[in-house]
């Protein structure tokens, strides 16, 4: 279902739910799009009166919400949009992105013509696809980290300057389109060159096609900072997935309840005062205390993988378990419908 309106109404400044409803009975007279009783409620329901149930339910059932035009100046009030993938608060007077975090399934946001200067509160929208905030007051790319399917970007009419902070976009590799024009960025010196080479990603730069003359131009231009950028992007990769692999296993040990043991060595002498003391009377001592770290890792090593085989083969077994348990359960259930189809028929 998709609700809107792109009618400006001076008096609104929050969202609430005298706001809700008129973008609600707004998108149904446009689409003419009256399916159920509570759409019917909502168009019949007179100003100023709410039916809060009526609202919940449309709420939770909403993949889309339109609220430009609005004169909107504080993002608030959409808990309940569980559904939403798609949500329109351009044209605006918006200066903060906040409370976005619990619309986790958002994939198309658009912020543009507001008053926005930095990006933030996004750290939670990771399924994020497509994001605009042409003409806002930006003035540095950042708070899109966690971003990471974004395939299309609009920074257009900002205050962007810096080529580096654009650069740091290639980070995104599903990112398709990038929409920089009329930043002060967009002015330099092989500007669209630039972000070609370093940005091998894009099929659309300032909504541009990437042409392949370009591509090949752009790589024999900066040739050589780009061989540094690559062996920094191999570092980086490198360091992720070794990054990646010790949250894995901490996970995994976390899971087994064994996730004191990756500490344990570092907590027997955190705060141990008698430590530096030591050394002043007891030379090679750091020697024995190494001796006695590798010792216990490689006990505390081969401990771990007996429990963590433990711990798998106990949660094979409970899969086991839960399988037939709704086996039976399926079942029960059937046998239960003949009987009670049965006695009915008789």
């Amino acid at each position: 279902m998709k609700v809107g309106s792109n009618k400006r109404d001076e008096e609104v400044t929050v969202i609430d739910e005298e706001t809700l409803y008129e973008v609600f009975k707004d998108s149904m007279e446009r689409e003419g799009a009256v399916e159920t009783e509570d759409d019917a409620a909502v168009l019949l329901t007179p100003p100023h009166t709410k039916n809060e149930q009526i609202l919940v339910r449309k709420m939770s059932e909403a993949t889309d919400l339109l609220l430009s035009f609005r004169n909107i100046m504080k993002i608030d009030n959409l808990q309940g949009f569980n559904s939403l993938l798609k949500l329109c608060l351009d044209n605006n007077a918006i200066s903060e992105i906040q409370n976005l975090d619990h619309l986790e399934h958002l994939e198309w946001l658009d912020l543009s013509f507001n008053s926005i200067s930095k990006i933030e509160g996004l750290s939670k929208l990771t399924n994020l696809k497509d994001v605009t905030f042409f003409a806002n007051k930006i003035e540095e790319i950042c708070g899109l980290d966690a971003c990471t399917n974004l395939e299309c970007l609009s920074l257009g009419n900002n205050k962007i300057s810096s080529v580096a902070g654009v650069i740091e976009l290639r980070r995104f590799k599903g990112l398709r389109l990038l929409n920089l024009e009329g930043n002060p960025v967009s002015e330099g010196k092989d500007y669209r060159l630039n972000l070609i080479a370093f940005m091998n990603q894009l099929k659309y730069l300032d909504y541009i096609m990437v042409t392949t003359p370009e591509v090949e131009a752009a790589k024999e231009q900066f040739q050589d900072d780009l061989m540094d950028v690559m062996e920094d992007d191999a570092l980086d990769d490198e360091r992720l997935s070794r990054e990646a692999a010790e949250a894995e296993y901490s996970a995994k040990l976390a899971r087994a309840n064994l996730g004191v043991f990756e500490t344990m060595f570092k907590d027997m002498f955190a705060g141990d005062d008698s430590h530096p003391k030591l050394r002043e009377v007891l030379p090679g001592v750091d020697d024995l205390v190494a001796t006695f770290s590798s010792e216990l890792e490689a006990m505390t090593q081969t401990m771990l993988q007996i429990c963590l085989s433990k711990d798998e083969d106990r949660r094979a077994e409970l899969e086991m378990f839960q399988e037939a348990l709704a086996g039976l359960r399926g079942k029960f259930t059937s046998e239960s419908i003949d009987i009670i189809e049965k006695l009915n028929a008789s």
